[in-house]
């Protein structure tokens, strides 16, 4: 009777449904704040690549002596191509991460310059685009490749006629 209690308890907590808490649904709100962030920073002219965190502190429900709250801060990480004003693109960064109520003062961007593309000589192989010097490496890979497979398939051939089975 006690192990059928004890099993009912179990499968009634294991069916119940999971609830956020209120640092649950900050946290999802922050990811949705720098989401949004990180595509306005990605769409400004220059910029290759764009990523925000975004974080405000959250009142303990069942503190005894509520603590001070932090202010919230964010950080934007921005890859930008040679041709780009820093200053600017900074600027910008802090004023698209105060619309989530965070102060420009309390954002931190980091921003990183783009390599410069790869210049040389390109060879076609096939479908692959490749460095002319790796043209080679590939072709002989790709042959390789290809008498391997021919291999398998002489070897399955053989393994069936031994066998009787013919193909249809």
């Amino acid at each position: 009777m006690v192990l059928r209690g004890a099993l009912l308890a179990v499968g009634i907590a294991a069916c119940a449904p999971e609830l956020a808490t209120p640092a649950d649904r900050q946290r999802a709100t922050d990811r949705d704040d720098a989401d949004r962030i990180a595509a306005a920073v990605a769409g400004i002219p220059g910029v290759v690549a764009a990523h925000a965190a975004v974080q405000h502190d959250v009142a303990d429900p069942l503190a005894a002596r509520p603590r001070p709250l932090a202010p919230p801060r964010a950080a934007v990480a921005v890859v930008v191509a040679a041709d780009v004003d820093e200053a600017a693109l900074v600027a910008t960064a802090r004023a698209l991460a105060g619309a989530s109520g965070v102060a420009p003062a309390r954002v931190e961007v980091a921003v990183a310059r783009a390599p410069a593309p790869a210049t040389g000589a390109y060879a076609q192989v096939g479908p692959f685009t490749v460095a002319a010097r790796s043209a080679a490496a590939l072709r002989a890979t790709l042959v390789a490749l290809l008498v391997a497979i021919a291999a398998a398939a002489g070897v399955v051939a053989v393994g069936q006629r031994r066998r009787g089975n013919r193909p249809q």
